[in-house]
């Protein structure tokens, strides 16, 4: 039932946790190199 935007950005974060297992700059620029706008979606 939520938009496809979040499902995508839900997926990807938790995917992301295999490479670093924290929040830091590392994760987030490799969030931002397959979703460019995760900081907006992330705050949607």
């Amino acid at each position: 039932m939520a938009p496809m935007s979040i499902v995508d950005y839900m997926l990807v974060h938790e995917l992301m946790h295999l490479i670093p297992t924290n929040h830091s700059r590392v994760f987030w620029a490799t969030g931002a190199a397959i979703i460019p706008d995760i900081k907006e979606t992330r705050m949607a």
